[in-house]
């Protein structure tokens, strides 16, 4: 079934030299999850013919589909969710294409222009066994060169057995944005929108995330993705 599969007209509500950008992946049943992560599920508790109202129940884990990896994940005794400012998640950031290559060191980011906000786009798509890494070098220069955010299309920037990435990243007090959804958005400046779920005392949330383009004669928002259908009854 396709979920949104067009561009929509936003008439009204956006300028019209404004492009948005959905970098944000679709939840339900059945979809890819990390690998130990819990399955997602939907189960309708509450029924429009007998209750007046449908109401679902859902179970999913912190680091369902995009989401935000916040210190508590790797750091004992780390910030969690509520303790994310605002400001990090929100502003300017530069999205680059870096594709085909499978482990992304120090001297791949060395040169290009850094921003408050890096996103990382690998072309890894989620059915993929494997997918690309950041090397605790290259994890070691973005720290270096003071960025707040770093966003990828991964799941991880490193492997589950050598979490090495993840910890000088978050150590740092980077925020992570994993599960990006970024094969439809162009590399390039853009203001970035990633509203987490405030899960209180959480090591990570789900996230609805937004690519704004601004200066282009045009006034959509892009989302490009499909939704298999799934009985949630």
């Amino acid at each position: 079934m396709v979920l949104r599969d067009e561009i929509k007209e936003i008439a009204g509500f956006l300028g019209s030299s404004i492009l948005i950008y959905d970098a944000t992946l679709p939840v339900y049943p059945g979809m890819t999850v990390y690998p130990g992560d819990p399955e997602v599920s939907f189960s309708r508790i509450m029924k429009i013919e007998s209750h007046g109202a449908d109401v679902h129940g859902i179970t999913m884990g912190t680091h369902t589909g995009t989401h935000i990896d916040a210190p508590a994940h790797f750091i004992k005794g780390g910030q969690t969710v509520e303790g994310i400012e605002p400001g990090i998640l929100m502003g300017s950031s530069r999205l680059h294409c870096l594709e085909g290559i499978e482990k992304i060191e120090k001297s791949h980011l060395a040169g290009l222009k850094m921003s408050p906000r890096i996103i990382i786009k690998t072309g890894y798509l989620q059915d993929r066994p494997e997918h690309p890494l950041i090397t605790p070098e290259a994890a070691g220069y973005l720290v270096e060169m003071g960025i707040g955010l770093l966003g990828l299309d991964t799941p991880s920037p490193d492997r589950p057995d050598f979490p090495e990435s993840h910890s000088i990243l978050l150590k740092a007090g980077i925020v992570i944005i994993e599960n990006m959804r970024l094969e439809h958005i162009p590399a390039g400046q853009y203001h970035l929108y990633c509203l987490p779920l405030l899960l209180l005392g959480m090591d990570g949330a789900p996230a609805r995330v937004f690519l704004k383009k601004a200066n282009i004669q045009c006034n959509r928002i892009f989302r490009q993705y499909r939704k298999p259908s799934a009985d949630t009854g």
